[in-house]
């Protein structure tokens, strides 16, 4: 058995000002390769999740354990390299696509982990972005942007990829290739991955995909109503 990535164990969020939870002694194990869908109302704390997991927010109640370690213990540089978050927004800078896309590997070249221009315009070509890495941003579409921060996640080589609604301002083409090529990399490269989504998630025939949803506060398997 296969020990557990992330592990969620009474946790307990509430905005400074609320009265209520928005999140209320969720229990969840992650394991290595897990994909994993949550689903749930629009303001039921989806996003307020996968911010915790990554320490964007803190103050919470009950312990998130990565690797078995509480990650108020990790570095934050560290620990989201590691649980890397792509929020529904894309951000990028001024520039061209490889100098956005090389962006992390400068600031952490103390790591020893250099670019991979081939790796980068394989991604690009999976998912079916008709951009070279010399080409601006400033020409580039919402949706192609959103695809350029997943790239840019995908080359840390993350233990899990945190992903908010990375389809909703693709079309429908666009978002099949996606999730496509995500489970392709789930499948091949044992890469985990949570994804925040509104709409309908096929699996291929084969594939695993588990459900959860939210709802009032309150984390529950399957696929909700």
């Amino acid at each position: 058995m296969l020990p557990s990535l992330l592990s969620l164990n009474q946790l307990s969020f509430r905005y400074h000002g609320n009265r209520a939870d928005t999140l209320k002694e969720l229990n969840c194990t992650i394991k290595e390769g897990d994909f994993l869908l949550l689903q749930g109302k629009s303001g039921g704390g989806k996003s307020t999740l996968l911010k915790l997991i990554c320490r964007l927010l803190e103050n919470h109640i009950g312990t998130i354990l990565y690797k078995g370690e509480d990650i108020k213990t990790v570095p934050p540089t560290l620990l989201r390299r590691k649980l890397n978050y792509l929020p529904q927004l894309p951000v990028l800078l001024f520039g061209t696509v490889e100098e956005n896309l090389a962006l992390p590997f400068s600031l952490h070249s103390a790591t020893g982990e250099k670019f991979n221009r081939n790796e980068a315009e394989r991604l690009l070509d999976a998912f079916l972005l008709p951009l070279k890495l010399s080409d601006t941003i400033a020409k580039c579409s919402v949706g192609e942007k959103q695809r350029i921060c997943l790239i840019r996640s995908l080359l840390l080589q993350p233990d899990i990829l945190l992903l908010d609604e990375p389809t909703a301002s693709l079309d429908a083409l666009s978002a099949k290739a996606l999730l496509a090529t995500l489970f392709r990399i789930n499948r091949e490269e044992k890469r985990t991955i949570l994804l925040v989504s509104h709409q309908q998630v096929s699996p291929p025939d084969g594939h695993l995909l588990t459900y959860y949803h939210l709802k009032d506060g309150e984390l529950k398997e399957g696929k909700g109503e």
